[in-house]
């Protein structure tokens, strides 16, 4: 008691509840369940697991992902270049700290296949945020996967 009015809390173990006990419907669990497999979807898509390709430079093999936002700007760019007549650009990959020489064209041609990829993974995890907003069980939502059906990584050797 001496503990207790010296302002500790007094330990009490935790003991799983029942969801019944604290009072949550069928409907509820699955709508919680549904919202916490949406939230790993997005997490997912975010990752490395989802956002990654691969350059093959002299023998070196980097991890690179160029978001949507740097995408737009090399391909402005690269429509200067070609518009220029310039036909080598030099691609820096600062987290590695080497910049590569590549064509213009062959540039253009990666990037445009970086950003088919893309968006087949954005159609990928757009049909498994339906795909679970439709399920009505809880244990299929519980065994729903959301890694399957992406695209193969690619990789482009320079």
């Amino acid at each position: 008691e001496m503990i207790l009015a010296d302002s500790w809390v007094e330990y009490v173990e935790n003991k799983q509840e029942s969801d019944s006990a604290i009072g949550l419907t069928e409907q509820e669990k699955i709508e919680l369940t549904k919202n916490e497999i949406i939230k790993k979807i997005l997490e997912y898509d975010s990752s490395i697991e989802v956002n990654c390709c691969y350059i093959e430079y002299q023998g070196q093999t980097f991890q690179y992902w160029p978001n949507k936002m740097e995408r737009s700007v090399l391909k402005s760019v690269l429509n200067d270049y070609i518009f220029n007549e310039i036909e080598i650009y030099r691609l820096d990959l600062r987290d590695f700290n080497i910049s590569i020489e590549i064509g213009c064209t062959l540039l253009q041609d990666l990037l445009s296949k970086l950003e088919i990829y893309a968006s087949q993974c954005y159609n990928t995890t757009t049909d498994h945020l339906f795909n679970v907003r439709e399920l009505t069980e809880l244990e299929k939502i519980n065994n729903y996967n959301y890694k399957t059906n992406y695209p193969e990584k690619l990789t482009f050797t320079v």
